[in-house]
């Protein structure tokens, strides 16, 4: 039995993605079809955490997250189980490189520039 559920896919966002990864914290995006008017509930899985946000947001920031993990996100309308209409993303965080922060070597006042000294970085480090 065939079923046409092209009038949901006009309700449901589109071009879920990834617009920026760091090291604890990745920003997802979407879109929202021009043709819904109305509060879209959408709920973000990812490592057995649930999160929900407000589709006209276009956008959510995920913290807390671990350096150098592969994460999976499952964006889903609210109230629909798995089979529902959903989009998912996969992301590995940036590995965590600085063991501390950068410090200042050397400022030129002329010039308007600051020399900094950067930490090593272990040489076993994916980057």
């Amino acid at each position: 039995m065939y079923e046409n559920y092209s009038h949901l896919s006009s309700v449901f966002i589109k071009n879920f993605g990834v617009k920026a990864v760091m090291k604890t914290s990745v920003l997802l995006t979407w879109e929202v079809p021009e043709a819904y008017k109305s509060e879209i509930q959408l709920k973000i899985l990812y490592n057995h955490q649930n999160v929900e946000v407000q589709g006209i947001l276009k956008k959510k920031l995920i913290t807390q997250l671990q350096p150098d993990t592969y994460y999976t996100f499952m964006l889903m309308s609210h109230g629909t189980g798995a089979g529902g209409l959903q989009q998912q993303v996969s992301i590995r965080t940036a590995p965590n490189l600085l063991s501390v922060k950068p410090t200042q070597y050397q400022h030129y006042v002329d010039e308007d520039r600051v020399a900094i000294n950067l930490p090593e970085v272990p040489t076993e480090a994916h980057v």
